[in-house]
């Protein structure tokens, strides 16, 4: 079994690039990626959050894109 990769709360945040405050409010909502819990520690998998990240992706029609 292969060691999976922990983040803080704030690596995560960073690695998804968004806030630490919208991903501490998204798992208070239950719509944020999984955590795993070690008494009051919060850690996210990197695995995790590279299947939530494509779990939540999807095409833009073209004519919404930014140009």
């Amino acid at each position: 079994m292969t060691e999976a990769k922990l983040l803080t709360t704030e690596e995560a945040a960073h690695y998804l690039r968004l806030s630490s405050r919208s991903l501490i409010r998204w798992r208070v909502e239950r719509r944020g990626p999984p955590v795993v819990r070690a008494g009051r520690k919060v850690m996210y998998r990197l695995h995790d959050l590279d299947a939530w990240l494509d779990r939540h992706t999807y095409d833009m029609p073209r004519d919404q894109v930014a140009r």
